[in-house]
């Protein structure tokens, strides 16, 4: 953790949250604690951690335990430094009963067992090695060459020794929960197995937003093979329950989030900020007039429709939830191959470029970069193009695309909403909420493509009003409904830190926190055993927001198709 602000006013903070903290835990249970990771480097991610974690010992009594310092192979890969001291200082402000330092016992196991030079076997791990190696080292996809360098089988090793650590801290410790950001690799994801096999539940705080959480309990849990494959479904079931049904009391918050999300604010599903994050189309006029300038930009016919295809993360672990592909460049190959022959339409892809270790493992090289080989490689075919994502605006994308294709983007659940379709190979959080299709295979994943060019080039409608809606009221879900805005997390844009921690520390020294929206948040999730965080409870609460006849109105750029056609006529009137 780098905490780049003066020792004034971090020492100030330091004193106002041990003082605030310590008044408002319960009195300790000996018998039970709630263990929290701390092996982040964003203060941000270690604040939203430690306050939800201090927010269940307000309803139960418990000792917190930290998890802190993780591995250095990580350090290097975040390009941040990891400093345990001050972790500890943050910790004892937290009222933290104990702070483990993970690495030191990882690396005392390993030097007295001799772990690392044994050979490692498949088994449950495996998952979490191969992700936490993709990570680590950029590799795109993890190989037997790979699995037997000394770099892969160290990793292995120090994640078996972890997994046995945390089995016997479990056991030892009895937690009341397991609170982290991170669920789905190595030593994370780790531990959190163990927390599932003990029947503990898994609270998973998320970065961005203001408080944004998952939660897993164990009478939910199912045996899925990770924490994200449980909570899909979980999701889904309290979606389709809980929210659709009630669909008519948020429609304002729905059409305040979308007017939000077209200017620009609001947390928008990619990087891109400015100018280049608003959504200025009005009208299906204006969109044909963007799309033709594209298209011709990148030399294709402006009359064909376009697949927008937006390459996966090779570093990120597809298989994390359920995927139909084992890593982002197979998923990649599979559908280049599916373009090469679909004359019929244009297909642009567009690249996530991802940052370079700054320090892989010595014995790894650094793989090619199989996004501009596989350019390189469809010079020749005029109805492919291969482009960098942050050349295009949100203007120009919406205006271009007739159809999605992604993994797992959250940019699946935009799309959607303003009107185009989309073909997921991955699962998400929203993937059991009526969407649309998620394929399983790769064989279904080529056949749902050739579906949808044969629909594309037929000019059929490509979605319905229904999937349109859903995918509007998950964005206010994700963005407002299950994200719990309060003086007591800031919310993520309250950066640097100096900009996070003045206010923070202000609200500590001198607000009761009685009736504070997180514990209320944190304490209905406890109590009604929801798979995520909400503002209210969404079963019985309804939009409180003001009647007013000037609420705005979203208008969907995909929502009238635009046939070939529709293209054609505005080509011949321009």
């Amino acid at each position: 953790m780098r905490v780049d602000v003066d020792q004034v006013t971090y020492q100030r903070f330091l004193a106002d949250a041990g003082a605030f903290w310590r008044s408002e835990t319960r009195p300790t249970d000996p018998g039970a604690c709630v263990l929290a990771d701390a092996r982040h480097h964003d203060l941000r991610v270690l604040l939203r951690t430690l306050t939800v974690a201090n927010a269940l010992r307000r309803l139960t009594p418990a000792r917190l335990v930290v998890l802190a310092n993780p591995a250095p192979c990580w350090p290097l890969a975040w390009g941040v430094p990891y400093d345990l001291d001050a972790v500890m200082e943050l910790a004892a402000a937290f009222a933290a009963d104990e702070v483990i330092d993970v690495d030191a016992f990882a690396e005392r196991r390993l030097a007295e067992l001799a772990t690392a030079r044994a050979t490692p076997t498949v088994d449950e791990l495996a998952p979490d090695v191969d992700a936490a190696y993709r990570r680590i080292t950029g590799a795109p996809s993890v190989t037997e060459a790979a699995r037997r360098n000394q770099d892969y089988r160290r990793l292995h090793a120090r994640i078996r020794v972890l997994s046995r650590f945390y089995a016997e801290l479990i056991a030892e410790r009895a937690p009341v929960a397991l609170v982290t950001s991170e669920v789905d690799y190595d030593e994370w994801g780790a531990a959190v197995l163990e927390a599932r096999r003990a029947g503990v539940p898994v609270i998973q705080p998320l970065a961005g937003g203001a408080l944004r959480a998952y939660a897993l309990f164990p009478e939910q849990d199912h045996g899925a093979p990770t924490f994200g494959a449980a909570l899909t479904p979980l999701i889904g079931e309290f979606f389709g329950a809980q929210v659709w049904p009630r669909r008519e009391h948020w429609r304002r918050g729905v059409r305040r989030v979308l007017a939000r999300d077209r200017a620009g604010r609001g947390r928008p599903t990619d990087a891109r900020t400015g100018p280049n994050a608003a959504v200025e189309i009005e009208n299906p006029t204006q969109r044909r007039q963007v799309r033709q300038h594209v298209a011709r930009r990148l030399g294709f016919d402006p009359n064909r429709p376009v697949a927008v295809v937006f390459r996966h993360r090779a570093q990120d672990p597809v298989d994390a939830r359920a995927a139909a592909f084992p890593d982002g460049d197979a998923w990649l190959d599979a559908t280049v191959a599916v373009a090469r022959s679909a004359r019929e339409i244009n297909w642009l892809f567009l690249d996530a470029p991802d940052p370079a270790p700054p320090a892989a493992p010595p014995t790894t090289a650094r793989p090619e970069d199989r996004f501009a080989a596989t350019a390189r490689e469809c010079a020749g075919h005029t109805h492919l193009a291969f482009r960098p994502a942050a050349a295009f605006s949100r203007n120009a994308l919406l205006s271009l695309a007739d159809l999605g294709v992604t993994l797992h983007d959250p940019v699946a659940v935009e799309f959607v909403a303003y009107g185009l379709p989309v073909v997921q190979a991955g699962w998400s959080p929203w993937s059991d909420c009526g969407l649309g299709p998620v394929v399983t295979d790769p064989d279904q994943h080529r056949r749902a493509l050739v579906a949808a060019v044969a629909e594309l080039a037929a000019d059929r409608p490509p979605m319905t009003g229904e999937q349109i809606e859903r995918a509007r009221l998950w964005l206010w879900l994700d963005r407002a409904g299950a994200d719990v805005a309060g003086p007591l997390v800031p919310t993520w844009a309250a950066w640097p830190a100096e900009h996070l921690l003045r206010p923070l520390g202000a609200y500590l020294r001198h607000v009761d926190p009685d009736g504070d929206p997180v514990f209320a948040a944190v304490e209905r999730l406890w109590r009604t055993r929801a798979p995520l965080l909400t503002r209210a409870d969404v079963a019985v609460e309804v939009d409180r927001s003001p009647r007013s006849d000037a609420a705005p109105t979203v208008v969907g750029v995909g929502m009238v198709p635009q046939t070939r056609s529709s293209r054609a006529a505005a080509a011949a009137h321009e």
